[in-house]
């Protein structure tokens, strides 16, 4: 494999997020990276042969497509700033949503350009920075504090900050070699006492309300909040002691399959392994679901990310969404069988985030917006301001006493098991605004606590299927996005 390099700190913030990786493939895995004090020295820690660690080094970033998060902040270093050789790397980070620089040698303002998703940023001091043009400041940044100014990159909605120069008290972390002695933390820096930031005036009576009890406010708030975001909706319910049958609503086992029909096969025409199935005849649903027949979700039975496809090639090879109109209940399980579905019971092996056949019980129900939304937070803070409550620069975790964080998150829960409503993610919303896919098709959760699990996405995640509500309408299943992320 040819030889890649990387800088130490980057290495030690993708150990913190994936491990260190040992194939290329790896570093598709990654998110979100935001520590970066703790670099690898290769002299203690077991790299890869194809990894060499490389001071200023970040040229990797461009092979992590799924990059949403990269957090090099003044805020959190102890080291100083990071030196970075080259920031090209940028324009291939096309899904990266929160960027913050602002402790690197970064300068060229028009690789921000190249960031059709970027919702936020944090750059370096203003003096720092060349072709400010391209972010339309209406003043120069003078206060020590973060600037929040609303400004535009490219005719995009971005919020952008830029930081005044900190007192750097410490040498970065920049050996020509791997060091035979990691670079120790000085005496200062494991002194250095952090200081929490006083709450302001209007955030104060939040922190300070303490009770046994919930107060009123967040009641009324979250009676708002579900009002504002209610949409109808079905809810799947796993039922563990029902034992499932071949035309019934599942999840896992064997499928029923129509005998006419060739059985579905990967990229590499093997069988695929059934997620779900859905028997309409039996759920009750309306429109815009189908009122009849049946839905069925496959995915890769040999594959570690289920069939997913994270690099945008190949998307529909390793799984398939397969709608019959009719179901012939006289289908047997021996008849089935013998086209060469696999069901998991027998001694191949393979992947998949379901354990076991399960029988599912589909009930119309109300799904709200949850709070991993991005639009959820936002909405929260009109609704309270709605209510003469003012939560300042703070999220509303951050604002509210725990008795009230605690009802806001407990009166308002993610996950589960839907088709239709409000999805849930553990990471973020993989979509692009305004894309095709606004209808939930399918979401299957995590369920389940310790030996007791019936389902798990990787570490805790949640698996969506999305579809355009027309096609939806028009029973055409032939275009359909499937994700899944986990903690």
């Amino acid at each position: 494999m040819e030889t890649k390099y990387i800088d130490h700190f980057l290495l030690g913030a993708v150990r913190d997020a994936v491990g260190i990786p040992t194939v290329l493939y790896d570093l598709k895995r990654v998110k979100k990276l935001v520590k970066f004090d703790r670099p690898v020295d290769p002299y203690y820690i077991n790299v890869a042969s194809w990894l060499k660690t490389k001071p200023g080094a970040f040229e990797l970033l461009g092979e992590m497509p799924n990059l949403h998060t990269l957090l090099i902040s003044s805020t959190t270093r102890v080291y100083g700033q990071i030196y970075i050789n080259d920031f090209s790397f940028l324009k291939n980070c096309k899904k990266l949503k929160k960027l913050d620089l602002s402790a690197t040698n970064f300068t060229d303002c028009r690789l921000l350009l190249d960031l059709p998703a970027l919702q936020s940023a944090v750059l370096p001091p203003l003096s720092q920075l060349t072709h400010t043009e391209v972010i339309s400041c209406t003043d120069v940044i003078s206060r020590a504090e973060l600037a929040g100014k609303v400004r535009t990159i490219a005719e995009r909605p971005v919020k952008a900050e830029i930081v005044k120069p900190v007192e750097k008290k410490w040498e970065k972390f920049l050996p020509s070699e791997p060091s035979a002695q990691p670079a120790a933390l000085p005496e200062e820096a494991k002194r250095a006492p952090t200081e929490s930031p006083k709450a302001s005036a209007a955030q104060e009576p939040l922190q300070q309300a303490k009770g046994k009890e919930a107060s009123e406010m967040i009641k009324k708030l979250v009676e708002l909040f579900k009002e504002r975001t209610a949409q109808d909706a079905y809810s799947l319910t796993i039922q563990p002691d029902v034992q499932p049958n071949l035309c019934g609503s599942k999840l896992s086992g064997l499928p029923y399959w129509d005998l006419s029909k060739p059985i579905p096969v990967d990229g590499e025409g093997k069988p695929m392994l059934l997620l779900a199935q859905i028997n309409f005849d039996r759920a009750g649903t309306a429109a815009p679901l189908p009122t009849h027949g049946m839905l069925q979700f496959f995915i890769r039975s040999d594959d570690d990310v289920f069939g997913a496809c994270f690099d945008g090639e190949d998307e529909d090879k390793n799984f398939r969404v397969i709608y019959h109109g009719t179901v012939d209940e006289s289908v047997t399980r021996e008849q089935v069988a013998a086209l060469g579905f696999l069901d998991g019971t027998g001694e191949e092996k393979i992947y998949t985030p379901v354990y076991r056949e399960l029988a599912v019980k589909v009930e119309k129900a109300v799904s709200y917006m949850t709070l991993a939304d991005e639009q959820a937070e936002p909405l929260l803070k009109e609704l309270s301001r709605s209510l003469g409550v003012e939560f300042g620069g703070k999220t509303s975790y951050d604002a509210l006493n725990k008795e009230d964080r605690d009802y806001l998150w407990d009166n308002i829960p993610g996950g589960k098991h839907w088709m239709l409503g409000h999805p849930y993610f553990t990471q973020y919303d993989p979509r692009d605004p305004g894309g095709p896919y606004d209808t939930l098709l399918l979401q299957i959760d995590t369920d389940g606590e310790g030996r007791d699990d019936y389902v798990m996405w990787g570490d805790a995640g949640v698996g969506n299927f999305f579809i355009n509500r027309e096609k939806l309408e028009q029973l055409d299943f032939s275009d359909v996005m499937y994700t899944w992320d986990c903690c």
